[in-house]
């Protein structure tokens, strides 16, 4: 990571364990802006498996883990205000951001419902 990007993050991290000291309110509303910048993050690496001089991209579940270790980094605090939501949304909309590239139909967001029984043919009564 270039030095600049570096500096970024660290400054970011600080901004946001600062929030999380201060007011816990403005720092689950910074971190869901971020959860949803990583959302879109997850389905563009999906969609885009190789870069443009061919070699492969970071995988689009890695972006789990990295999420994660920001999160982790900010301290146990943090962990228990949004850590199993953010788990939840991110694994969630990765699965769906691979199987939308691959195919729509290996990820569904409800349960398939039961097929409905067949009516006989009958008509006032009488078949």
């Amino acid at each position: 990571m270039p030095k600049a990007a570096q500096r970024r993050k660290v400054r970011r991290n600080q901004y946001l364990y600062k929030l999380l000291r201060q007011r816990p309110d403005a720092f689950s509303f910074e971190w869901n802006k971020r959860l949803v910048s990583w959302v879109f993050e997850a389905h563009r690496r999906a969609e885009i498996l190789r870069d443009e001089s061919g070699n492969p991209t970071p995988a689009a579940s890695a972006l789990v883990d990295e999420v994660m270790g920001q999160l982790a980094a900010l301290g146990e605090m943090a962990l228990e205000m949004e850590g199993a939501e953010t788990l939840q949304v991110m694994l969630n909309e990765c699965a769906k951001a691979v199987s939308a590239a691959v195919d729509r139909r290996m990820y569904r967001l409800t349960p398939r419902l039961p097929e409905k029984p067949q009516r006989s043919k009958t008509i006032h009564g009488t078949k």
